[in-house]
């Protein structure tokens, strides 16, 4: 057999795909990755969550990053109108951790410059067809020629390269459309029913027809999102200016911010439309990041769902190729974590239109769905204010009145996980079917300790457990584990009447 041109073709160069390759190439394989555009590409900015330090972490990126100079925020605040005064939501209440607010030019940059650092080579180029050459996966290019692998990731993001030219590709029949602009000289609102709001959060409004985003990027200059029906915007040529100008200022979260600002550089239009891939996993490739799903951009976490799907898809191919006796145990193991991850952003886009005053709404109804790819995702509503009870109770009696008990159906079972490079399987944490991730902790020295003890005790036991000394990371990651339990419904919580005088 002919000698590939590389061990795995890697189609795309944004996070999904520089992840999939800076992995791949740091487990020894020689990558090739395809990208069309030249770099540093135009982007929108982007907010990118806490956890996404995790991410980087794993590629060996943090210090780049954090030596960009991003913008750090503490949180959201969020408008959803009527007569609701907006508030403000932070991302780690307990911990304090900030997330970013990110040029996704220089971001997506930096982590492709990762991959080229590990090993990765990296070729202008744009894939058209999808063949076969033998028994090795070959990609036709546009500008001519063609190449081999033994293995194609398509990270192509929302064009699904891959996944059109097998027919596998499908689009929402709703449309959204986002305009995008950039404004100069804007100030801060005095938000007192939010508290003590940076500059740098991140503001979201709900509007009748639409919504609005807006973030501060690194440069002094803030993007503002309008996202719009597709069908108002009748010719992407002529993108419609006045209304974008007359919504936005007239809005009453993000318009007092536009008073004395300016408009640089005009708008440009993203389709903000959920897409997916009928499967995840085909015959010698597989979808990662928005080339597998592209979900709504309300949850702000797009970027982190693409990392996390390279990062995972990685691991996936490492073990097809390094461990063939596994490969159907690792591939099935894509298939559900890309769809159960699909799944969850479904149902946190859901809850959040079905949130809105104006739900009733064209613009919200429509993008109200019963269904979505799976019906049996969890609430996102109801997980979301289990975590929040769970931290204000954590903060307000404390670890040892606090008692914590695994609710019936919370278990131990052997699954398929991403454990490193490989896919194996290992005892997890698993209720009502699903896995729950409890943040890198050992679930067999935890899940035994949660039988009605107070929760410093948990603390401290788990630390024993696992040969470590109880410290500041631990506990932080400790209550991660917890806080991730209690959003699934499976852990209930008992406060301990306190002893009286003399006892």
């Amino acid at each position: 057999m002919a000698r590939p041109d590389a061990d795995i073709i890697v189609v795309g160069a944004g996070p999904a795909g520089s992840a999939a390759a800076a992995r791949l190439a740091a487990f020894g394989h020689r990558v090739l990755i395809l990208e069309r555009a030249r770099f540093p590409r135009p982007r929108i900015g982007e907010s990118l969550p806490p956890k996404v330090d995790d991410l980087l972490q794993v590629l060996g990126a943090a210090e780049a990053v954090a030596a960009a100079g991003f913008a750090r925020m503490r949180g959201t605040v969020v408008a959803r109108g009527g007569d609701e005064a907006p508030l403000f939501h932070p991302f780690d209440p307990a911990g304090g951790r900030r997330g970013y607010q990110v040029e996704r030019g220089r971001f997506d940059s930096l982590l492709l410059e990762r991959a080229r650092a590990l090993g990765a080579e990296v070729r202008a180029a744009a894939a058209a067809e999808l063949g076969w050459a033998g028994p090795l996966r070959q990609v036709s290019l546009r500008e001519g020629g063609a190449l081999t692998a033994r293995f194609v990731v398509d990270a192509s993001g929302a064009a699904g390269w891959g996944a059109r030219a097998l027919g596998l590709r499908s689009k929402e029949p709703v449309r959204t459309v986002a305009l995008a602009g950039y404004w100069a000289g804007c100030r801060l609102p005095e938000l007192r029913s939010a508290g003590v709001v940076e500059a740098t959060a991140t503001f979201f409004e709900m509007l009748p027809d639409g919504w609005i985003w807006s973030v501060l990027r690194q440069d002094g200059l803030r993007n503002v999102t309008l996202g719009l029906d597709a069908g108002r915007v009748k010719d992407p040529e002529v993108l419609p200016l006045e209304l974008y100008l007359d919504t936005v200022r007239a809005s009453a979260l993000v318009g007092p911010m536009l008073g004395p600002a300016r408009l640089e550089g005009g708008l440009s239009a993203h389709d903000a439309t959920w897409t997916r891939a009928e499967r995840f996993v085909a015959d010698g490739i597989l979808f990662a990041g928005d080339a597998a799903a592209t979900i709504d951009p309300l949850t702000s976490q797009g970027v982190f769902k693409a990392m996390r799907s390279g990062i995972v898809a990685a691991s996936v191919v490492n073990t097809v190729l390094a461990r063939p006796e596994d490969a159907a145990l690792a591939l099935e193991h894509y298939a559900e974590a890309e769809a159960d991850l699909v799944a969850h952003y479904d149902a946190v886009a859901r809850s959040f239109y079905r949130a809105a005053p104006y739900a009733d709404a064209p613009f919200w109804r429509a993008r109200t769905r019963d269904g979505g790819p799976d019906g049996g995702a969890p609430d996102a509503d109801a997980g979301r204010a289990r975590r929040e009870a769970l931290e204000a109770l954590a903060r307000h009696v404390g670890g040892q009145r606090l008692h914590l008990t695994a609710a019936p159906g919370l278990a131990l079972e052997v699954r398929a996980v991403v454990r490193g490079a490989f896919v194996v399987r290992a005892r997890v944490a698993v209720f009502e079917g699903r896995v729950v991730d409890v943040a890198g902790l050992d679930p067999q020295a935890l899940l035994p300790l949660l039988d009605d003890r107070p929760m410093a005790s948990v603390f401290d036991r788990y630390a024993a457990a696992v040969g470590q000394g109880p410290s500041a990371q631990l506990g932080r990651q400790l209550m991660s584990g917890l806080l991730a339990l209690a959003e699934r419904g499976a852990l209930t919580t008992r406060e301990a009447t306190p002893p009286g005088p003399g006892r």
